[in-house]
């Protein structure tokens, strides 16, 4: 399935540069079997940037199974106050590796 950027809006715009820190729960899907998130859980904003993007990687397996939900909450820091989690949906679009008839 690739990669899915989750998008992240500081409110108000950092007048300074801000690094975010990411916590993940996953929910029905789980870190590192059915999805990552590069970057050492940590994502840097710009000075003056309106929003970034946090990018997950959907891992792609030989296990059929329901679709899932990813949380990726913030995690405390500098500079920032934390709102709401954001949420991932994950379509299976995986096939098992053997059919047996």
């Amino acid at each position: 399935m690739g990669s899915h950027n989750v998008s992240v809006s500081p409110s108000p715009t950092p007048t300074t540069p801000l690094t975010l820190n990411d916590i993940v729960s996953g929910d029905t899907a789980t870190a590192g079997s059915d999805f990552t998130i590069p970057n050492s859980r940590t994502v840097q904003v710009s000075s003056g940037a309106s929003s970034v993007n946090i990018p997950v990687s959907i891992v792609n397996d030989m296990v059929n199974e329901n679709n899932e939900t990813a949380v990726l909450t913030l995690g405390t820091g500098t500079g920032y106050v934390l709102e709401r989690p954001n949420t991932l949906s994950i379509t299976n679009d995986d096939t098992a590796g053997v059919t047996i008839n």
